[in-house]
C-alpha cells in the first residue's frame, strides 16, 4: 500500500490558504485562540521531531560520541531545549554547554532543561560562549559541538569555526540546516546573501588542520516510514578535525558506510 505523505512546511502552507484561517486572522478572539494552538502545537512537535526526527543522524552521532574519546557536548542555539534534552538523555554521563542569544528562549529553555543536572544553559552570544568554555578548560580535549545558532541575519558559524578550529587541537562538529552538496532530497538555511555551505564554512577553517567531511545520503522514508504528516528532511554535515585516524575507523563502519558519503574532497582541495 502507498501512502501519501506531506512535509509539515506543505500542510502549514495548505492551511493558511483555507478560508477558515482567513476567517481566524479577522476575529479578534479567534485569533489569539488560532495564535496559542499554534504555540501549543508547535511545542508539541519540536518535541516530537527533536533533532528533526532524524533517528539516522542521531544513530550516527552515538556511534562516534560512544567510541571517539568526546569529553563534552556543546550545543549553540538552545531554542526551547528540546533537542539539548534529547542529547542529555542520549549522553547522561558527558557534560552539555548549551547557548541561546534570545532572552525569552533562554528563559522558556532553561525551565524546560531544570531537571537535567547534566546541562548548563547561557545567555548570550555563541561565539563569546564558545571562547569562555575553552579559557575556562570546561570541555576537555575532544568536545562535540552541535552548531544550530544560525538564523535569519544573525549567522555566527563563521566566529564559531574560527574559534574552534584555532583554539582546540581536535573535535567532532555537526552543522545543522547544512546544504547537501548536488542533493535536492535535504532542505538547508539561507539568508539574503548566505548559505548554510561548504562555501560559507571553508575559508573559516584553520589551515593546517586535517579535516574529514560526511554528508547524510538517504531518503526521508528512512526515518518518517508511512507518516502522513512529517518535518522536511534537513540537511546537516559532520565535520571531523584533526581525527584523521579515527576518521578510517568511522567511514568504514558498516551503518555510517551505508547512510553517509565521504566528501572530504571539497573541505581539503
Amino acid at each position: 500500500m502507498v501512502i501519501n505523505t506531506i512535509s509539515l512546511r506543505n500542510l502549514n502552507s495548505i492551511i493558511k490558504k483555507s478560508l477558515f484561517y482567513k476567517l481566524l486572522k479577522k476575529i479578534n478572539t479567534l485569533r489569539k485562540f488560532r495564535l496559542l494552538m499554534g504555540r501549543l502545537y508547535g511545542d508539541y512537535l519540536l518535541y516530537k521531531f527533536r533533532l528533526h526526527g532524524d533517528n539516522i543522524h542521531l544513530k550516527a552521532l552515538k556511534k562516534i560520541i560512544n567510541n571517539y574519546k568526546i569529553t563534552s557536548i556543546v550545543e549553540t542555539g538552545t531554542y526551547l531545549g528540546y533537542t539539548t534534552m534529547l542529547l542529555a538523555e542520549t549522553f547522561p554521563n558527558l557534560q552539555i554547554y548549551t547557548c541561546e542569544i534570545n532572552e525569552n528562549f533562554y528563559l522558556r529553555a532553561k525551565k524546560n532543561l531544570k531537571k537535567y543536572k547534566n546541562i548548563h544553559i547561557f545567555n548570550g552570544t555563541s561565539p563569546e560562549f564558545i571562547e569562555n568554555l575553552i579559557n575556562n578548560k570546561l570541555i576537555g580535549e575532544r568536545p562535540f559541538f552541535y552548531l544550530d545558532a544560525h538564523w535569519l541575519d544573525d549567522w555566527p558559524l563563521e566566529k564559531e569555526l574560527k574559534i574552534i578550529t584555532t583554539k582546540i587541537k581536535s573535535s567532532f562538529i555537526s552543522i545543522d540546516d547544512f546544504k547537501v552538496e548536488n542533493d535536492s532530497r535535504y532542505i538547508y538555511d539561507r539568508y539574503a546573501d548566505k548559505e548554510c555551505s561548504i562555501d560559507l564554512v571553508k575559508p573559516n577553517l584553520k589551515k593546517g588542520n586535517n579535516y574529514n567531511l560526511l554528508f547524510p545520503n538517504y531518503d526521508k522514508s528512512k526515518i518518517f516510514n508511512n507518516l502522513i504528516c512529517h518535518p522536511d528532511l534537513i540537511g546537516y554535515a559532520l565535520l571531523f578535525h584533526n581525527m584523521e585516524n579515527d576518521f578510517i575507523s568511522i567511514k568504514n563502519n558498516n551503518f555510517i558506510s551505508r547512510y553517509f558519503k565521504d566528501k572530504s574532497f571539497l573541505i581539503n582541495n
